[in-house]
């Protein structure tokens, strides 16, 4: 571009500071909630939600992978009934009904895991789209099954307290009655005793004006 007889250049710059500034904000906020994902010992899973009432995990937690025992590659991109350790039928019901209602749902579920049984409680909540469409499923699972072993526990004890407290009622009760019973049973025999002496003593006074 020239002006007059001197040649120019036309510098156009754009202030991209704070597209700099929202980039980091996000990149932080993004390892925040990794650090977050992965460091809970609550089981955490996304499912997407495909054609054919399919659903297909997308990501797992470190804590999923312990439980299970497993890599990653074992579970991205698998559908749900590809996977064996996992109560497929039962899910798949609850992850359904999650998709029509769009609305979170809670429940319990127990799963046969290396031959022992887990409790698992579990929360799956939907992702909707801009057309109001379930696109994604969260979900989160807390391993509850020692709590329900300590309530099965207590429910024990307190059924035994209330056993071993009726004992002890039926208990005081039979030593009151056999008390009662001995004292009776005394009583009579100072009676009988008092009147035998009773009637000899009339029987000598008797004797005496004869």
């Amino acid at each position: 571009m020239d002006f007059g007889d001197e040649p120019a250049r036309l510098i156009l710059a754009n202030d991209i500071t704070e597209k700099l500034n929202a980039e980091r904000m996000l990149k932080e906020s993004e390892n925040r909630l990794s650090v977050i994902y992965n460091s809970t010992s609550d089981l955490m899973y996304m499912l997407s939600v495909e054609s054919g009432a399919q659903f297909k995990i997308q990501t797992v937690n470190k804590a999923f992978l312990k439980t299970f025992n497993a890599g990653f590659e074992e579970f991205i991109n698998q559908y749900i009934d590809q996977i064996k350790q996992l109560n497929t039928t039962s899910l798949k019901n609850k992850l359904l009904k999650v998709v029509e209602s769009k609305a979170s749902l809670r429940f319990e579920e127990k799963i046969l895991l290396d031959d022992s049984q887990l409790t698992f409680e579990n929360t799956l909540s939907p992702l909707i789209d801009e057309n109001g469409n379930c696109i994604f499923i969260i979900g989160s699972s807390r391993n509850i099954t020692e709590r329900i072993k300590a309530q099965e526990a207590l429910k024990i004890s307190k059924d035994q307290l209330r056993e071993l407290a009726a004992n002890l009622q039926n208990i005081r009760e039979e030593e009151r009655t056999a008390i009662a019973r001995e004292i009776h049973d005394e009583l009579g025999q100072v009676l009988t005793y008092l009147k035998i002496n009773l009637t000899l003593i009339s029987k000598s006074f008797s004797s005496a004006e004869n």
